[in-house]
């Protein structure tokens, strides 16, 4: 993710084709949701193991990372449009102007830097967090059995087919596509209204 947030703040310093900056972008953005997506899981996972004490800052720093992100993109945005005038320059020169769309730039590049440093940041808080004996102490037995194995891990999420045998094979990866269809969907829509309000923005914009 860090590397992906560097590249996405160098990719404001150079001009490129649409092509390859739509490539780019839609490459950037599909690694880092996979990236975010496992270390969400890793996070919650090893919180857990230290109890619920542990879990409730994780919960209250996830929730206030969303304020924090929105607070930088407001202030990027405020920063790369300080002391700019748009009033008293009239449109047909502002859209003439070869420097339009600098503001913008300005404001990414503020907002993925900032982005950048705190992935760094976190970075090195993880790696000092690693190395405490506490926390080799609570993750070393959890690697010490995952050393040795453990029988449930080779058993099905939903059934035990060591005492429920299924007929059907892979039969419980349906059940749990099942009970997980209401949050894919949620998660499709959101997507879904994200695409379509961006196009419609766009549009717009264009005209």
């Amino acid at each position: 993710m860090l590397l992906l947030a560097i590249s996405l703040c160098l990719s404001t310093f150079g001009q490129g084709t649409p092509f390859t900056f739509f490539a780019f972008a839609l490459f950037n953005a599909a690694s880092m949701a996979v990236a975010a997506s496992y270390l969400s899981t890793a996070v919650y996972a090893v919180a857990a193991l230290f109890g619920a004490s542990f879990l409730r800052p994780v919960l209250t720093g996830q929730a206030a990372s969303g304020v924090v992100v929105s607070t930088v993109q407001v202030a990027s945005a405020i920063t790369a449009l300080w002391g700019s005038s748009p009033k008293s320059v009239p449109t047909e020169a502002i859209i003439a102007d070869s420097r339009v769309g600098q503001a913008e730039e300005i404001t990414a590049r503020i907002f993925f830097g900032i982005s950048a440093i705190f992935l760094c940041i976190t970075l090195v808080a993880y790696t000092w967090l690693a190395r405490q004996p506490f926390y080799k102490s609570i993750t070393g037995v959890l690697e010490q059995h995952h050393r040795v194995g453990d029988p449930d891990e080779r058993t099905g999420l939903v059934v035990d087919h060591r005492r429920n045998p299924s007929p059907v094979p892979n039969s419980h990866i349906y059940q749990v596509l099942r009970k997980n269809s209401i949050f894919m969907f949620s998660l499709a829509y959101v997507c879904a209204v994200e695409l379509v309000s961006a196009h419609f923005r766009y549009r717009e914009f264009s005209n």
